[in-house]
């Protein structure tokens, strides 16, 4: 039980598996973003599917989700601003389990447009394994946010910067 308890402390405070685990939440939020950015009509139409935003915010949504997708991926893959960014994705992912728990209530079924799979052939539609899945995310992101210390990142290379200009 030792070893247990040393190994939760450690992911609590920060090694190696919380950096792993913020490059691959980085990567998935760039991968999620990248396509939706190049097709806003298309992201803007699964949007409406979804009818949880007034029709006239749904444009903006379809153009502002995506850049704040790979604008948090891209900062939680170089690891700068770590925890407001993993703040950011937490609220993102609340979001989009709203979305889809709304839809699943309403016994709808279409594709997420999650990671925008459809473009490779899979369907993706919503269900109550996307917000398991989703709730999972939450949870990596919320060990990420909530990790003191950050390797192989650009918020680490500075604090130690800081430390030997000191």
């Amino acid at each position: 039980m030792n070893i247990v308890k040393r190994i939760a402390i450690n992911i609590a405070y920060g090694n190696q598996l919380v950096a792993v685990l913020r490059i691959l939440m980085g990567a998935l939020f760039i991968f999620s973003g990248f396509f939706k950015v190049l097709d806003p009509n298309s992201f803007g139409t699964v949007i409406f599917r979804y009818g949880v935003l007034p029709d006239m915010l749904i444009p903006y949504a379809a153009i502002v989700f995506p850049f704040l997708e790979l604008t948090v991926g891209c900062s939680l893959l170089c690891g700068f601003r770590i925890q407001s960014n993993a703040l950011i994705a937490i609220a993102l992912m609340l979001a989009f389990i709203f979305a889809i728990s709304v839809n699943v209530i309403r016994g709808e079924t279409f594709d997420c447009g999650c990671f925008e799979l459809n473009r490779f052939g899979f369907e993706e539609n919503i269900s109550t394994t996307l917000i398991i899945r989703d709730l999972f995310f939450v949870l990596v992101l919320y060990l990420i946010f909530n990790a003191k210390r950050h390797y192989y990142s650009l918020d680490n290379l500075i604090e130690k910067k800081q430390l030997t200009n000191l």
